[in-house]
């Protein structure tokens, strides 16, 4: 498959960025994983300015979801201190570019960028990746997570993954299950069968000890009235809580990309709402947006 290379440069970071040439009109799904999408460089902007200014603690691991290029977690590469893993996943099919990319920009690299295939409609596989990670953290229990940070950025586009994506946040947001506890196939989000353990979490299984991974989501958004509905789900299980104005640069989020893309973390909740969903996400926009997006 052709390549197009190209220089991408955010805050003084430079990176070599292979994309795949692919017509849409053949092959979507390739078309969209081999592009770099706009929400790739404001995420890539903010973890720049984040671990810049706020290294985190080491070992330190992390996960990108539907990276396509690996455009945001190669930038994120060039901030983290020695010690930390970047899995930057997305479909089998993308791993190639990922793979070919990491190696463009890190050849020698101390930080460890490993590609990752994560099918998101295959969460019981997701659970067992996660189960079989060595702890790194110095107290070796079951209080802390295998993955520290989840990001993504320009993930919520096919309507029929809106679902797979938010039992995948589930799934990594979630204790690991008892080791006596076989994984389950049962989706989060559909009622489990008495012959599986669900994947839904519960106030037994969410205590307060345990600390969950932050998870930050980067959205632009095209067609509010087609995303909205991932969106009003996702608040079914996560509170949605938008990126403060102290978190970067005295607010350069909201003062430079209102109204066009969206930043926010998902905290799991205790257990489900009753409804089908929040309005979390409305209330973040309509606080935070210049014009009332939902005319």
């Amino acid at each position: 498959m052709s390549k197009l290379i190209q220089t991408l440069t955010i805050s003084g970071q430079q990176i070599q960025l292979a994309e795949d040439i692919v017509d849409k009109n053949v092959d979507l799904v390739g078309f969209i994983a081999g592009k770099a999408w706009p929400a790739a460089n404001v995420l890539s902007e903010y973890l720049l300015w984040r671990f810049t200014h706020q290294p985190p603690r080491t070992p330190f691991r992390m996960l990108e979801l539907g990276a396509g290029t690996g455009a945001t977690s190669l930038f994120a590469g060039k901030a983290v201190p020695p010690l930390t893993e970047i899995f930057v996943s997305d479909l089998d099919v993308a791993v190639p570019l990922i793979a070919h990319n990491i190696q463009l920009n890190y050849p020698d690299s101390a930080n460890i960028l490993t590609p990752l295939a994560l099918d998101w409609t295959q969460h019981a596989q997701t659970a067992a990746w996660l189960a079989s990670l060595p702890p790194r953290h110095n107290n070796n229990n079951n209080n802390k997570p295998p993955i520290d940070f989840v990001f993504a950025s320009d993930v919520v586009y096919f309507p029929e993954l809106f679902d797979p994506l938010i039992q995948t946040l589930v799934v990594l947001a979630s204790p690991p299950p008892s080791p006596s506890l076989p994984l389950s196939t049962t989706s989060p989000l559909a009622a489990p069968t008495p012959t599986t353990t669900p994947l839904q979490p519960t106030p037994e299984t969410i205590h307060e000890s345990y600390t969950q991974p932050e998870i930050l989501l980067v959205c632009r958004i095209r067609q509010l009235e087609k995303e909205l509905p991932f969106y009003t789900k996702l608040g079914k299980y996560f509170h949605l809580q938008p990126l403060a104005d102290e978190e970067w640069d005295n607010g350069r989020f909201w003062s430079t990309y209102r109204g066009e893309y969206v930043m926010f973390r998902c905290v799991l909740r205790s257990q489900p709402l009753d409804s089908e969903g929040s309005d979390d996400f409305e209330t973040m926009l309509l606080m935070n947006a210049d014009a009332d997006l939902f005319d």
